[in-house]
């Protein structure tokens, strides 16, 4: 079947589209099912004239919008275009009078919404044991490295029992390392892990060599002891913008890492006052200090010394 296209534009008003639809619901002709459809199809034309006049709107937008959302994509791909721009384009009701010429259109969508549901999440898929208060999914800011094993890969030979083979584990191992770069940064380290099919020996990537062996580096502790004693940043401040940043450090945390940069100064600090103890001669640098009398007496009489300073 071919369709034409009008050759004369068609306006709609929001009174003309009002009358229509009493019209066809008023005609005995029309099924309910018809008379519903007719009105759909007239709110349709008009949101539509409504958006293209006063709004920004894409023509996939529409696209979807009127043919509706493939079936074949993805549920990511779904999330992704479900919001092209950052208008209300959601349809009108089935009720006349919703849709002035001259207003934003709020009402709520009258055909099925294309959002995708709630994903389920496996049992799996929660915060595994032995990685603190915080576990890896807490980092949700944090720079991800993934690390190749550099003696096993998939299929090699175990070399514990010499019998099955090995395969990659679904989890890799997780190491974090925090470091700063201004605040505190973070990155992840996903280990590959294979395991043995017959003894079910476990064999894990090692870390990089220019890494610390340990959490967190000595960079951050002596950040977060500038930034809390020098820069006056309340701990509690900075585990809010740590938070913010998707790297979370909690201020009790911070607290012992400083601690532990004090505990190293410690000695140096004592050994520095037994040093000032047994000095025989003290020395305090006053030569900016003003003298007020000898101000004073300067501007009553031509004096016999004329500086101000000690």
């Amino acid at each position: 079947m071919r369709i034409n296209s009008p050759r004369t534009p068609i306006s709609l008003s929001q009174q003309q589209a009002d009358q229509l639809i009493l019209t066809i619901k008023a005609n005995d002709l029309f099924s309910q099912s018809d008379q519903k459809l007719l009105c759909q199809i007239i709110l349709m034309f008009l949101w539509l004239q409504h958006s293209l006049r006063e709004t920004r709107i894409s023509l996939s937008k529409i696209k979807k919008l009127v043919f509706g959302q493939k079936s074949e994509k993805s549920k990511k791909d779904r999330t992704n275009n479900a919001d092209d721009s950052g208008h209300d384009d959601t349809l009108p009701e089935d009720k006349p009078g919703l849709v002035p010429d001259n207003s934003t259109m709020n009402n709520s969508p009258s055909s099925e919404s294309t959002e995708p549901e709630n994903t389920f999440k496996s049992p799996s898929d929660d915060a595994k044991k032995g990685h603190g208060r915080l576990g890896v999914d807490a980092y949700t800011g944090a720079e991800t490295i993934h690390c190749s094993h550099p003696e096993h890969q998939s299929g090699d030979t175990c070399p514990e029992c010499q019998k099955g083979s090995l395969f990659r584990t679904k989890d890799p191992g997780k190491e974090i390392r925090l470091f700063s770069q201004g605040l505190i940064q973070a990155v992840i380290y996903y280990l590959e892990r294979y395991r043995c099919s017959a003894c079910g020996a476990i064999f894990k990537a090692p870390m990089p060599d220019d890494v610390v062996n340990k959490k967190y580096d000595d960079s951050a502790k002596i950040a977060l002891a500038i930034m809390h004693y020098y820069m006056g940043l309340p701990f509690k401040r900075i585990e809010l913008y740590q938070q913010m940043m998707g790297l979370p450090l909690p201020d009790a945390t911070q607290f012992e890492l400083v601690e532990s940069v004090a505990d190293v100064a410690y000695r140096i600090y004592e050994y520095l006052k037994h040093c000032a103890a047994d000095s025989q001669l003290a020395y305090h640098d006053d030569t900016t200090a003003r003298i007020l009398s000898m101000i004073k007496e300067n501007q009553q009489a031509a004096p016999k010394r004329k500086a101000m300073y000690t």
